[in-house]
């Protein structure tokens, strides 16, 4: 561009213009090709730098899309997860529902009351069904009663059962212990004898330490004395509820 400006004002100095003049308007003419060579390398600048902030967020997008790919495969594990958490539960409900219907019958004659104690289903059958006051030998009754239902329990696949004695609080504190412990010992090896498998039942004594009622009125008492069959959670299954969300390694 200088050259040909430089062409273009040589006839013109040739046919007699002002040299001042002619150095002036060159001056100025330097000035604005230097104004515009600043301007196009600024534009320059903004190009690249405009291209530099296009590749920086196209890659962050591709950050966030393989994110988003990461999130929706972990969404789906989790959904896969619950639902199979679910399917377990409803399993289980459908087992214990189906238990307390076989029981409905023991239950109608009293022989037996259903509860739940932090979160555990427990079968309770009172000590006039199975035993005398005082002593840890079943009765011709409370045969009768395991009898019925050591099959219905035993049918329940790949569940545990503890067999937990309880006594009120009159007498010592040492006999009680004995006698509850005794007590689910004989009804523990009564169920074996009757087909519980011994890899699925264990026995308990807990003395006077654990009522469900006042020891303070006769009623409170013979409440007390009792034995509690209760169905044990399933480990495996409280591990799969406890770890669940914690397979990733991202996570604390």
């Amino acid at each position: 561009m200088k050259r040909w400006i430089l062409l273009f004002l040589l006839p013109v100095v040739a046919c007699g213009i002002d040299k001042d003049l002619y150095q002036k308007d060159m001056q100025n003419l330097k000035h604005q090709v230097e104004a515009c060579e600043t301007s196009k390398a600024e534009v320059v600048q903004k190009r690249q730098t405009l291209e530099q902030q296009n590749k920086d967020l196209s890659k962050q997008l591709q950050d966030v899309l393989s994110e988003k790919g990461k999130l929706s495969s972990s969404l789906q594990q989790s959904l896969a997860k619950v639902q199979e958490l679910q399917e377990m539960a409803r399993k289980r409900q459908a087992a214990i529902d189906a238990m307390k219907a076989s029981l409905k019958k023991l239950m109608d004659a009293g022989k037996l009351k259903i509860r739940t104690f932090r979160g555990m289903l427990v079968i309770e059958m009172g000590e006039k069904i199975l035993f005398d006051v005082g002593k840890s030998k079943l009765t011709t009754e409370g045969k009768l009663a395991l009898t019925e239902l050591t099959p219905i329990l035993a049918a329940m696949k790949n569940r545990n059962f503890q067999v937990a004695g309880h006594t009120d609080n009159t007498g010592s504190p040492d006999f009680n212990w004995r006698l509850s412990l005794d007590r689910a010992i004989n009804v523990v090896f009564f169920m074996i004898g009757e087909g519980m498998p011994p890899d699925r039942i264990s026995a308990a004594g807990y003395g006077q330490y654990a009522p469900i009622e006042s020891n303070d009125t006769p009623e409170g008492r013979a409440a007390n004395r009792r034995i509690d069959i209760i169905l044990v959670p399933n480990i495996e299954e409280l591990m799969q509820v406890e770890h669940f969300g914690t397979d990733n390694p991202d996570n604390p």
